[in-house]
């Protein structure tokens, strides 16, 4: 599978100065998560809201279903959970945890795992 975080900072012409030290900043963060672990608030919480939004979800083409329900057959869910598959936060199977699959997620969040791109309106053309 692939995963992407995109972290992105709107910077002061004097904070770009300081780019490096910004991304030692988010690595030392993504440390300090790796860690101490994520709260279980946190995934309670988001639990809570993918329930939220799959209860009250806006009507979508069939079209879209059809396709997003294609998708999730593909990537192995079952008939029961085809429906809420998109929207609802549950437990990958094969004895895997959401926690598990996030921890193993953020052990690959490394400086020498990156790829870094800098925008800058004062940057000169080449």
């Amino acid at each position: 599978n692939f995963a992407m975080l995109r972290a992105s900072f709107g910077l002061t012409a004097e904070g770009l100065g300081h780019l490096d030290e910004i991304v030692e900043t988010l690595y030392a963060a993504i440390q300090s998560i790796r860690q101490k672990g994520i709260p279980d608030y946190i995934f309670e919480e988001c639990r809570d809201m993918r329930e939220v939004r799959w209860r009250f979800q806006s009507k979508e083409p069939s079209l879209d279903i059809a396709l997003a329900m294609v998708e999730l057959i593909q990537r192995g869910y079952g008939p029961d959970s085809l429906a809420s598959g998109r929207f609802l936060l549950a437990d990958p199977g094969e004895g895997r945890s959401i926690r598990a699959v996030v921890d193993a997620l953020i052990v690959q969040l490394t400086p020498q795992r990156s790829q870094y791109t800098t925008l800058s309106p004062t940057f000169a053309p080449e």
